[in-house]
């Protein structure tokens, strides 16, 4: 893992930038070949309704949601209250044994 020095403000305001101009690429980029798609496949060979950009955002985002749900469906959730550090160790040793497990 590669840690980042930020030294200063410049270098503070830089790093905001940098991750503001990250994200507004990667919601960009998909969200651009999901509404040319649409609007190509779709609204040109079917003629069906085209999209506006805002739409082709929410559509992307519920086809990397459904994407997720179809090639990994698990998800697991498991609460337990644990009373000393010995019960918490074997937990701990229990839930490494599980996931080493290949599916």
């Amino acid at each position: 893992m590669k840690a980042i020095e930020i030294r200063g403000f410049f270098g503070l305001l830089l790093f905001i930038a940098m991750a503001i101009v990250t994200v507004i690429l990667a919601i960009t980029i998909p969200s651009t070949v999901t509404w040319v798609t649409w609007n190509a496949i779709i609204g040109e060979l079917f003629r069906g309704p085209m999209i506006h950009f805002w739409q082709a955002i929410i559509l992307t985002a519920i086809l990397g949601i459904a994407v997720k749900l179809i090639f990994q469906p698990q998800i697991n959730f498991q609460f337990k209250r644990v009373s000393s550090p010995e019960e918490l160790e074997e937990l701990r040793k229990r839930y490494d044994k599980d996931s080493n497990k290949p599916n």
